[in-house]
């Protein structure tokens, strides 16, 4: 559990780096729920690769979530699950707002959701190594 933690923690930190990359450096494309049918019609029209790494990585992220909740049952203890579990769901609010964010101009709810959902993943991922392992 602690391992899935540090790797999560560790990628987190990455894609924080990467995230501010995108955003000082990286022209995103314009894309509008109106006249764009989902993210498949996305795709081609992202051409930049630390955006690709950046949305990339967040897949990966939420991998090694789901991981880090499966080892955390396996430890059978109730705190471990359960910030196992708020990480998992804070990387999928992140990563909602991320898709958020390309799919509907690029606003700043859904930049606001991407930012909270890494903190609170983070956090949560920090205390599963705060926390003394059992014995």
């Amino acid at each position: 559990m602690r391992l899935a933690a540090a790797v999560v923690l560790a990628l987190l930190f990455v894609q924080f780096l990467l995230g501010m990359f995108v955003n000082l450096y990286v022209q995103i494309p314009q894309f509008h729920a109106g006249n764009s049918p989902g993210m498949g019609s996305m795709m081609p029209r992202i051409t930049n690769p630390a955006l690709w790494a950046h949305m990339m990585l967040g897949m990966f992220i939420a991998l090694a979530a789901i991981w880090g909740v499966i080892a955390a049952i396996f430890t059978g203890r109730g705190a471990a699950i359960a910030l196992a579990a708020a990480g998992f769901v804070s990387v999928l609010v992140a990563g909602y707002g991320g898709i958020s964010f390309l799919m509907f101009g690029q606003n700043d709810v859904a930049s606001y959701l991407m930012a909270v959902g890494f903190l609170c993943a983070f956090t949560a991922y920090f205390a599963v190594l705060a926390v003394r392992p059992a014995p």
